[in-house]
């Protein structure tokens, strides 16, 4: 009998948009970053695991794909865009005349929606995948909602810290928490930096 394989997958929510600093809930708006805050991204490409990165994907929105665009560069590699990685398609988001809301292949979602989503989605990254380990960049309430549905009593709290690094291991179908909140290679946290999602029930 072979060994079950285990994989490592990183998981990042993007670095703060230009929305997230005035408070603005986006959903499917496309967002980009915001120009004080792009030298999150490069922080994340300095980080101490991000070297070993052999693919990276990201949601097809700006902010998250913007977001790994530095460590693809220094890295050589080819960001897969997903739509499936997106935050949440919610009714009640923001608006902006000059930011359209993207269309979409799934209707509009509750939090229940988005764990069913996301599950599926970085099961079919990682099934999909044959270089490992994985950085996938996506959005505060996608990953919050995936966490939830693998968390366990004893699992750590995760705060939803932009560009912090979010640890996974994935075995023949089980996926394991291994770190969350890894913020050693951020200068500093402050509170714009924290998802918020008490908007969406």
């Amino acid at each position: 009998m072979y060994p079950r394989q285990m994989i490592k997958i990183f998981i990042v929510v993007h670095a703060n948009s230009s929305w997230n600093e005035l408070g603005l809930w986006q959903g499917h708006c496309d967002t980009e970053l915001s120009e004080t805050v792009q030298v999150m991204a490069n922080n994340l490409a300095n980080h101490h695991n991000m070297g070993s990165v052999k693919q990276i994907y990201a949601s097809d929105l700006k902010r998250a794909w913007q977001t790994a665009a530095p460590l693809a560069g220094k890295l050589g590699l080819k960001i897969i865009k997903n739509i499936y990685l997106r935050e949440g398609r919610w009714v009640n988001h923001d608006l902006h005349k000059d930011i359209p809301v993207l269309s979409a292949p799934y209707d509009y979602e509750d939090r229940a929606d988005v764990r069913r989503r996301a599950t599926s989605a970085l099961n079919d990254i990682v099934r999909n995948s044959s270089r490992f380990p994985i950085l996938i960049v996506t959005h505060g309430t996608f990953l919050e909602c995936f966490v939830e549905t693998i968390s366990t009593d004893t699992s750590p709290l995760y705060k939803g810290i932009r560009t912090a690094v979010n640890t996974f291991e994935y075995t023949e179908g089980d996926w394991k928490i291994i770190q969350l909140n890894d913020v050693s290679h951020l200068p500093k946290v402050t509170s714009n930096m924290c998802c918020v999602t008490d908007k969406i029930s």
